[in-house]
């Protein structure tokens, strides 16, 4: 019997005494006569928070439910279905669909078909009328936590929303515990820029947990700043919001990230560059290290240029494309005006030196991970989505989501939401998403890439349901050990 199936009136019914022919109405005891109960009347009351039935019956009966994944039903044992199909009616709701009426053996079910199981309330009372009043509850929060580790804890929350399910993955991790590491982590690859699942980069990393990082283009490319063990692997997009953080005695910080790239001459002379690693376009330069790959792979145009310089600073080589990158080095790639001042003012054997600082924020953290728009800042709800030019597909609507923030003691939470299913998760909007991170104690938050990127991985097993069916293979991802 289900914990919730009750004894609907645990009364004494009352009967006329039967009397028997022939016996000039002189009273006789005789045991009572068990009438069974009817349905004699039904209201259903929707709203945002729950769905209402209640049943007036003329007499007790035994509710038992019965419920599972496709429907709510309810047996009423010591009930009549003879007047059932007068009470068929329809429930208007975009999460109970309907009501009908089956029979099992004797006694009637009650059915109410659901796109997903809701927690039920059933409470009978009989003050002159028998009534049974079942609460389907369409706004709740169940929620399962656990200690992974010391300073590592793991959350599971399911939710129920005026909009829909949500599944809900976090971790809270203490980056001052001993033992504790957090880091971000490319995807493997024969050189270059690769993609791989977040499964796999957390296995072959032998990661304790881990979720996916910064947004990736074609090939693994990361479109946005990543910065690992104090190396720069690609730079920043339109300033876009970025999480600094390491060694554990730093605080990890979210602002918006900025790279002042320029390359500087032994006489001064010095010239700002237009990214680190990312793609080149006309009238700019661009310095590309061997995070890249083995070469460039540009292709060879009017007015292009690139200088190969060697880890000590030294120019080795000069070519118009697809230069081989010097380990440890890097090469200058320009076209148009860029090239030109290069063609002019770099010379074979000349030293010249990579400087890559970033925005003061970011000052002596270990590692830098790129994601955005902001959520939080100190407490208060600030999406920063059109300041840093974000396309209405991740700006606006309700979608799969990755979030990480920091708590008022130096915690990181990083959270997961699933989405674009209506009957396990239907996903959040930004708003929604900045709200779920200061509820799990963030005090300042920002989005990372999402949708059907989105993956929660913990000790070895994926968590969520990533809304691609399987797990999409991503750049990179933010490890927990």
């Amino acid at each position: 019997m289900h914990p919730l199936a009750i004894l609907f009136a645990a009364l004494p019914l009352h009967a006329a005494p039967s009397v028997p022919p022939g016996s000039g109405g002189a009273s006789a005891s005789v045991a009572p006569l068990l009438l069974p109960a009817t349905l004699v009347g039904m209201r259903v009351e929707s709203a945002p928070e729950a769905v209402t039935l209640s049943l007036e019956l003329t007499g007790p009966v035994r509710a038992v439910e019965a419920s599972d994944a496709g429907a709510f039903r309810l047996k009423l044992e010591g009930m009549t279905g003879d007047r059932l199909l007068l009470f068929d009616q329809p429930i208007n709701d975009p999460i109970l669909r309907g009501l009908r009426w089956e029979q099992a053996g004797p006694d009637p079910v009650l059915v109410v078909p659901w796109g997903y199981r809701l927690p039920t309330r059933i409470e009978a009372t009989s003050a002159g009328t028998y009534r049974l009043m079942v609460t389907l509850q369409k706004v709740f929060s169940e929620s399962l936590q656990r200690e992974l580790a010391p300073g590592i804890s793991h959350q599971a929350i399911r939710r129920g929303t005026p909009f829909g399910p949500l599944s809900i993955h976090a971790l809270r991790v203490d980056l001052k515990a001993p033992g504790v590491r957090v880091a971000p982590a490319m995807a493997a690859s024969k050189g270059g820029f690769g993609l791989e699942s977040v499964s796999g980069i957390a296995q072959r990393n032998q990661a304790l947990a881990a979720v996916n990082g910064a947004y990736f283009g074609r090939g693994g490319l990361p479109l946005g700043l990543v910065m690992i063990d104090r190396a720069l692997v690609t730079g920043p997009i339109y300033a876009r919001t970025a999480l600094g953080f390491g060694p554990s005695t730093t605080r990890p910080v979210i602002e918006r990230a900025a790279l002042s790239a320029y390359v500087e001459l032994a006489n001064g002379q010095s010239v700002e560059l237009d990214g680190v690693n990312q793609a080149r376009w006309d009238d700019q330069i661009v310095a590309y290290t061997d995070r890249w790959g083995a070469r460039t792979r540009t292709e060879a145009k009017a007015g292009t240029l690139e200088v190969a310089v060697a880890p000590d600073g030294k120019v080795m080589a000069v070519g118009a494309s697809d230069l081989p990158i010097p380990t440890g080095g890097f090469v200058l790639s320009a076209m148009g005006s860029p090239a030109a001042w290069l063609d002019e003012t770099i010379k074979p054997g000349m030293t010249v030196k990579l400087q890559v600082p970033l925005s003061d924020y970011f000052e002596g953290v270990q590692h830098v991970l790129g994601g955005g728009p902001r959520l939080l800042e100190a407490g208060q709800t600030r999406i920063t989505s059109e300041a840093e030019r974000f396309q209405s597909d991740i700006a606006r609507g309700r979608a799969p989501r990755t979030a990480v923030g920091v708590s008022a003691t130096g915690d990181l939470v990083i959270a997961t939401v699933d989405g674009r299913s209506a009957t396990d998760s239907v996903g959040v909007t930004l708003g929604e998403l900045a709200d779920l991170m200061r509820e799990l104690g963030a005090q300042d938050a920002m989005n990372l890439d999402g949708g059907g990127s989105t993956a929660f991985v913990l000790e070895g097993k994926l968590m969520n349901k990533p809304s691609d069916g399987s797990e999409r293979p991503v750049s990179n991802a933010l490890l927990i050990w």
